[in-house]
């Protein structure tokens, strides 16, 4: 599945689509969503349902959660 990364202002954000945060997310995806970060410092998701064991591993791909 390929992202889709748009741009939602000039200087900051972006909204991705063609992901689903609930599955386990491939290290090529997770590498584009990375730099998307870099870039834009804010990733939209929208329309994402996750459980709270997804929710933690999808912040556990970017840094150690605090909880």
């Amino acid at each position: 599945m390929n992202l889709k990364i748009t741009p939602l202002t000039g200087s900051v954000g972006a909204s991705v689509e063609g992901i689903s945060l609930s599955e386990p997310v491939a290290k090529e995806q997770f590498e584009q969503l990375r730099d998307a970060f870099q870039r834009h410092c804010v990733l939209v998701f929208r329309d994402q349902h996750l459980a709270p064991a997804a929710q933690l591993a999808f912040d556990s791909s970017w840094c150690e959660p605090m909880v």
